[in-house]
């Protein structure tokens, strides 16, 4: 029954393997960027501070720290 199974996983065309897999990485890649972009809005807006994550990155940058 493995070796059935191990059979089959194997069976798939390396490139095409190779290709899903990097579509799958990216995809992930993205919705992280995504997800923590807005974990960063979230944390700049209840930071008491108040502004917009523009505003935030160009107080940074005037301050002389690379984001």
């Amino acid at each position: 029954m493995l070796t059935l199974a191990l059979r089959r996983a194997y069976a798939v065309s390396w490139p095409g393997a190779i290709a899903r897999g990097a579509v799958v990485y990216l995809t992930y890649l993205i919705a992280s960027m995504i997800f923590m972009y807005g974990l960063l809005a979230v944390a700049i807006r209840f930071s008491g501070r108040g502004g917009t994550l523009g505003e935030f990155f160009g107080q940074q940058l005037r301050r002389g720290r690379g984001v």
